[in-house]
């Protein structure tokens, strides 16, 4: 079977349109085609609106098509679908799972499947009842601390007109689309890069979803409000020594060595560097720095057991300092990931890496310091995890563990001097939640989709600028150029421009900006405050995705302050235009 990918098609095509786009891709004939799936569909409206679709086809003569259409949208495709858990003998003790939430209402269902008879409490109501609750507040005021759009039945979801989540590659979300569909949901959510339920439908969904649970001997009881949990052996989740965390995680480790040519007045010197990566997933993908990887033309990898491997780099993002390797193998002992978010100061961590390139697979051991610390690493902003761990070259990549084995962050940067004062136990990890959903975009597309794109470029704002230009603002981005048809362009932005705030954050200059625009994805649309013309403006402006790229960042992703010509940024070598009157001329219209 062949996947096609970026088919673009009018809106509202038919399937036999669909069939001749498919066949027009392979270079086959219609008839060729033994079978086609659509298995995602997206809107695209940056020039004109179309719809952009990804296809499952089966073709005859499959391998020769392959070998001869030359298309670097096709691609061999293995369909890969989430296996729940088999059914068990019906323990003793019945299960309880607190919160009728998405997540409870799953565990209960998959328990209930498996024939553990689960015992489902929620404090609100059911989700008919919450309906009428609901009603009852919008008519009176009167409002049901239990029972309302936040808590009851199907959690806070229920009631926020049924908009799914598509952030995740994992398996199981396919899962959860397809037993929406079988608890009533349209087919459509199954195909739609942005799936939408919808309130009228979620709540039959729900209904139906709660009756397969009872039907399979489990419990829903509503109205039941847990106060307190009562321990009588063990605990809830097991911290580890430091050694223990050490012993079940070192396997996950791998050490990183990377070789370079770099062309110095003519002559090519080889030069080499290290670094650290973990596991994180079985068929051997390896997660490390951006910067690791950055430029090297050979990357092995060693394991903890000695093995040495040629890896493959599947993609990285600078921006993210992430990048993603593969190597030969099977049966890799992954990684757990944690949640960087519940990270506390003073917590216990532990970093395993590759120091100095030759004291491979040591821990350090510390606390963290600080949490979303905001820090500049060569004009890239981050918030990081920061941490007393000794740090030291070579553990850039590595994992960083809390006292329960899980990883937290990515270690990527150290002080080792401020203002010509030597620094020790200063040390920086990139939180794991922050760059989760790019390492899957990265294993899957090799790249990260969906990053936010303006499409100007940029420079920051100084009050030399200011006094040239006669402007009331000293500080911000200023708009160098428009990209054509950009998200810039849409959103109205002009040459001479002053972006100040990206909603309510201020920017003071581009590191202001990259910053902001980490928080936010494709598609999503914010309002800029703008100084232009001597006033302040607002213009609202839609992120498109950035282009595609594993090397280097997007125009107004860039850090760069000196406006050169280098980056075919503009004229002149000072940082503005050579004649003050050639950006009066651009911008207010001045003829001298």
């Amino acid at each position: 079977m062949l996947r096609i990918d970026n088919l673009k098609l009018p809106v509202g095509v038919k399937e036999d349109k669909l069939r001749a786009a498919c066949a027009h891709a392979l270079r086959v004939s219609e008839e060729a085609l033994v079978s086609v799936h659509l298995l995602r569909r997206s809107i695209d409206a940056r020039e004109g609106v179309k719809l952009v679709c990804s296809c499952a086809v089966e073709v005859k003569n499959e391998s020769g098509v392959l070998r001869r259409c030359k298309n670097k949208n096709v691609q061999p495709y293995a369909p890969k679908k989430y296996t729940p858990p088999a059914p068990v003998s019906a323990p003793e003790a019945s299960p309880v799972v607190i919160g009728a939430g998405p997540a409870g209402l799953f565990c209960a269902l998959l328990l209930a499947r498996c024939g553990a008879r689960p015992i489902l409490l929620e404090r609100g109501r059911a989700v008919e009842q919450r309906k009428r609750d609901v009603e009852h507040f919008w008519r009176t005021g009167e409002l049901d601390l239990t029972s309302n759009v936040q808590f009851g039945e199907g959690g806070a979801g229920a009631f926020s007109d049924g908009k799914l989540n598509t952030g995740t590659k994992d398996l199981r979300h396919g899962y959860i689309l397809e037993e929406f569909v079988r608890f009533g949901a349209s087919e459509d959510i199954l195909v739609d890069a942005k799936p939408h339920v919808g309130t009228d439908k979620l709540y039959v969904v729900l209904q139906n979803l709660r009756r397969e649970i009872i039907d399979r001997g489990g419990e829903v009881r509503f109205s039941h409000k847990v106060v307190d949990i009562e321990q009588n052996s063990g605990s809830v989740t097991a911290q580890m020594s430091m050694s223990e965390v050490y012993a079940s995680n070192v396997n996950s480790v791998v050490s990183i060595n990377v070789s370079a040519t770099t062309n110095y007045f003519g002559q090519q010197v080889e030069t080499a560097a290290s670094g650290t990566g973990f596991f994180i997933t079985q068929d051997g993908y390896i997660l490390t720095n951006h910067h690791v990887i950055s430029g090297a033309s050979t990357v092995k990898v060693t394991l903890y057991n000695g093995e040495t491997y040629d890896a493959t780099v599947i993609g990285s993002d600078e921006d993210y300092d992430i990048a993603v390797l593969k190597i030969d193998v099977t049966g890799a002992t992954p990684v757990v990931l944690g949640d960087s978010s519940k990270v506390a100061i003073g917590e216990s961590v532990a970093a395993v890496g590759n120091p100095l390139g030759e004291l491979t697979f040591s821990m350090s051991e510390g606390i963290v310091s600080c949490v979303n610390r905001a820090i500049n690493v060569d004009g890239t902003p981050f918030n990081m995890i920061q941490v007393d761990c000794s740090i030291n070259p070579g553990n850039s990549g590595g994992p960083l563990f809390n006292s329960y084995g899980e990883v937290i962050g990515i270690v990527s940067a150290k002080y080792s001097s401020y203002s010509n004062t030597t620094v020790e136990g200063i040390g920086f990890a990139i939180p794991i939640n922050d760059v989760v959903a790019m390492v899957e975009d990265i294993m899957t597309d090799g790249y990260v989709t969906d990053k936010a794109y303006m499409g100007f470029v940029p420079q920051n704002m100084t009050a030399q600028m200011a006094q040239q230009y006669r402007y009331d603002v000293t500080e911000g981005v200023f708009v160098c150029s428009v990209d054509p048809d950009s998200a810039a362009a849409k959103a109205g932005l002009k040459l001479g421009d002053v972006i100040t705030k990206i909603d309510d954050t201020t920017i003071s200059d581009m590191t202001d900006l990259n910053a902001a625009k980490k928080s936010y994805r494709a598609g999503d649309t914010v309002t800029l405050t703008v100084y232009r013309e001597g006033k302040t403006i607002e213009v609202e402006l839609t992120f498109d995705a950035a282009p595609e790229t594993t090397e280097t960042s997007s125009p107004d992703q860039s850090t760069d302050n000196s406006y050169n010509g280098n980056g075919g940024y503009g004229n002149g070598g000072n940082g503005y235009y050579s004649n003050p009157w050639d950006f009066f001329n651009n911008f207010f219209g001045y003829n001298g």
